[in-house]
């Protein structure tokens, strides 16, 4: 738990620094690892159990699928599982991965030449079964020559995934600290 409150409050220090163009979100950090089955989830800050609902312990070793299964079908997004999935396999096998045309949405940032992540959005559902707009963006790090998936994310307003402009201001702020 400790360890937990000092990472958020690395996240927060950061994305503080971007005042009101970040419109009041609040961040969260998790980091998965991809060698193991399924990807599961090995750390995360305090802000993303505030996030979600659970505690560290319902969170640790599972899969962030955990989110998105209690939410209406018609309420998620295939296409997001699917370049979320293709993520984790291209970092397990230590491959670049690239989002293609077809998956890219008007409010994502461009690729970057630089960059080993990806930009998501994705109704998820809290542990109260409260649903919540996440925006989240993945990368690749590696950890004692291991890779590991980090996320950075944050939920978004209601109604916000329709919202070009807000769900723009908020991948604009995940962008700049990635």
């Amino acid at each position: 738990a400790e360890q937990a409150d000092s990472l958020q409050e690395a996240i927060d220090k950061v994305f503080g620094i971007a005042g009101d163009n970040l419109k009041g979100l609040q961040f969260s950090l998790t980091l998965a690892d991809p060698r193991l089955p399924q990807c599961p989830l090995i750390g995360c800050s305090t802000g993303f159990k505030t996030l979600c609902g659970y505690e560290m312990d319902e969170i640790v070793g599972r899969n962030c699928r955990f989110l998105v299964d209690p939410v209406p079908k018609d309420m998620v997004s295939s296409q997001v599982r699917s370049v979320a999935h293709r993520f984790c396999d291209a970092v397990r096998n230590s491959m670049d991965f690239r989002m293609s045309d077809d998956d890219q949405e008007p409010w994502m940032p461009g690729a970057r030449v630089s960059d080993d992540g990806v930009f998501c959005a994705q109704m998820n559902a809290r542990k109260d079964g409260s649903l919540f707009e996440n925006m989240f963006y993945m990368r690749r790090v590696e950890l004692d020559e291991k890779p590991y998936i980090i996320g950075l994310q944050t939920g978004l307003p209601s109604g916000s995934l329709t919202n070009t402009g807000v769900v723009s201001s908020a991948s604009w702020a995940l962008q700049a600290c990635a």
